[in-house]
């Protein structure tokens, strides 16, 4: 289940998200789906793997990550 915060309060990435909301709003955008490491990592500082970010117009971000898989044994 993702995990919201508000990226406003997080520095140094509130510039970067502000940027990025109104780079959305120009260009008509809702909601980005970041799933490459790299980009979350510049926008939000958290670049894991095999995770994603949201951004809504509003500022809210959501960042998500798949649960750790555990090895099942018929033992």
């Amino acid at each position: 289940m993702p995990i919201e915060e508000d990226p406003m309060t997080c520095h140094p990435y509130s510039e970067r998200i502000r940027r990025c909301i109104g780079l959305m709003r120009k260009a008509g955008l809702d909601v980005p789906l970041l799933a490459k490491s790299a980009s979350m990592a510049y926008l939000t500082g958290d670049g894991r793997l095999c995770a994603y970010a949201m951004i809504t117009r509003e500022g809210k971000l959501a960042l998500g990550s798949p649960r750790r898989m555990r090895k099942m044994s018929n033992s």
